[in-house]
């Protein structure tokens, strides 16, 4: 998902001030919770969803909790107190909404000398580059301070909802998972990446080819990831599903040899193709991921 340069500080804050209020709230099996849902934007073409109440149940988050989240507070706010987390884009703006449990978030926000501006009812909290409101006293939204604006007035007319076009896209994904991701109309952008590195032409091409993707994570002691692009051709999914499957490969045949558990980690990544679906699914046990952790901090 593509975001803003600007909107990244903006999305770490919610993250922390959204912790506020959840830890303790009952597991949900939704996709997105109907208390976020109601909220998303209209235009909206790209989402990701974490569910990090019930993620934080798991082994996995235990063991790797911080390289997983931000240690940073908000008013009293900690990571730990986030119990969903919802980024919304429509490839140009980029909107942060989270579920909190916790009734006395404004109280403490509100004494704590944050209000940035009063708009149309609301108060919208932050310092000009960070802001955000609570919509509900259990729903907070996060962003630049013109998205944060538009929300306020999406929600006082009513409006937002998951789009109809990411629907079927979501409905791909098993209700269990912990992390759900969905894009409809192909990834904005590109065309910069081809301007600063025309080798990049191909690449960008495929990413066009693509006509939805979700993906999936569920984790417990091990990680099992899945994920579908749903192609505007068979010869453009056979095009991607090789891609893929090429990468892969090479990435095996460079693996150093003193890191066999690397290329255990390559082996364990799937791509199969079904006329114009191409379907990636993978499961890392938990020795997959210490050596996984490891080459990411390498990086």
């Amino acid at each position: 998902m593509m975001v803003d340069v600007r909107t990244k500080p903006a999305i770490a804050f919610a993250l922390a001030l959204a912790s506020v209020c959840c830890g303790h709230l009952p597991s949900r099996n939704a996709r997105v919770d109907p208390s976020l849902g109601k909220f998303i934007p209209p235009d909206t073409t790209m989402l990701l969803d974490a569910h990090l109440d019930r993620l934080r149940n798991t082994a996995v988050y235990r063991k790797y909790a911080d390289q997983l989240a931000p240690r940073q507070q908000v008013a009293g706010v900690t990571p730990d107190d986030v119990a969903e987390a919802l980024v919304c884009s429509d490839g140009k703006n980029t909107e942060v909404f989270t579920r909190i449990s916790r009734s006395d978030v404004g109280a403490k926000l509100r004494s704590s000398g944050r209000v940035l501006t009063h708009y149309n009812g609301a108060d919208i909290y932050g310092d000009g580059k960070e802001s955000f409101v609570l919509l509900e006293p259990d729903v907070a939204a996060a962003g630049a301070l013109s998205s944060v604006k538009s929300v306020i007035d999406q929600s006082k007319r009513g409006e937002g909802g998951i789009p109809a076009a990411l629907q079927p896209v979501l409905a791909n994904l098993p209700a269990q998972d912990q992390i759900q991701a969905a894009m409809v109309g192909g990834i904005p952008g590109l065309e910069g990446i081809t301007a600063d590195n025309p080798n990049f032409g191909n690449l960008v091409r495929l990413a066009h080819s693509i006509e939805s993707a979700s993906l999936g994570v569920q984790a417990d002691s091990d990680i099992r990831i899945h994920a579908r692009a749903d192609c505007h051709s068979e010869e453009d999914a056979r095009q991607v599903h090789d891609a893929l499957r090429g990468f892969i490969g090479l990435a095996r045949l460079t693996a150093p040899a003193n890191r066999p558990e690397l290329v255990k980690i390559y082996d364990a990544i799937n791509v199969t193709r079904e006329k114009a679906v191409v379907n990636v699914t993978a499961q890392f046990a938990a020795q997959d991921l210490d050596a996984l952790s490891g080459l990411l901090k390498n990086r």
